[in-house]
């Protein structure tokens, strides 16, 4: 809530703590947790015994929207087509976008890394039908993606020993750094690799303290509307080179 009035920061701060005690201590959890645009207005007032209202405010919330229209007798007409699904990482960024709306951060940063690993996976698939390759699917979750960047470490030290390392073939978790690695060494892509890795590191770089529950994670409007940019431009890029 950078740049809200002092007054609405700790509003929403008592409303918001008492709305967890009653929550977690006194069976509430099917109550809603407020955010910072359900706050609607705040008067507040500075008096004493002798004089009242030295000061008198009435402010309406920074987060709430005004708009103006003149009514209209035109029916609006859409026409949705055929109805498909809507690719889950569509959805995962419209709820970030949403919660982003609501002063939600945490819950926006959420959905944006569920959203952004999800699009590619929805990439991964799309590029394999278009290579014809669909082992390409098993080739980035392979280990030998996952002890790529090893490999190149220790190549770029020792160039003699390229191609001379058995690396372990075991089944192993491959991180999605290392399949976008193994996808941009192997595969011709619109744009590097370094680019694409450096927005996705825009979305990522909260995610493990936040994930792992740390309290003070420091997300900010700013983090999230740097976060949804990084988004667009990883939805405009990644894609193969000759598109």
């Amino acid at each position: 809530m950078n740049g809200w009035p002092k007054c609405f920061v700790l509003a929403y701060k008592i409303i918001r703590d008492i709305a967890w005690k009653i929550r977690i201590e006194h069976n509430g959890e099917n109550q809603w947790v407020p955010s910072p645009r359900d706050l609607n207005e705040i008067t507040w007032s500075i008096s004493t015994p002798s004089f009242e209202n030295i000061e008198w405010k009435k402010m309406g919330a920074p987060s709430d929207l005004i708009r103006v229209s003149q009514p209209t007798d035109q029916v609006t007409h859409l026409d949705f087509g055929e109805i498909e699904d809507i690719a889950w990482s569509e959805k995962c960024r419209s709820l970030a976008v949403m919660y982003s709306g609501m002063g939600q951060h945490e819950e926006a940063l959420f959905w944006l890394n569920a959203g952004i690993e999800a699009f590619f996976d929805e990439g991964f698939k799309m590029i394999s039908e278009e290579l014809g390759k669909p082992e390409l699917l098993d080739e980035i979750s392979s280990p030998k993606a996952f002890w790529l960047p090893a490999d190149e470490v220790v190549t770029s030290q020792f160039p003699d020993m390229v191609g001379k390392i058995n690396w372990p073939d075991d089944k192993i978790h491959v991180s999605m750094y290392a399949k976008l690695k193994f996808l941009y060494k192997n595969y011709n892509m619109k744009t590097s690799v370094k680019k694409l890795q450096k927005e996705y590191r825009v979305i990522s770089k909260n995610r493990n303290d936040l994930f792992h529950g740390k309290e003070k994670v420091g997300i900010t409007p700013e983090t999230i509307q740097k976060a949804l940019q990084s988004f667009a431009w990883i939805k405009e890029n990644f894609k193969l080179a000759s598109e």
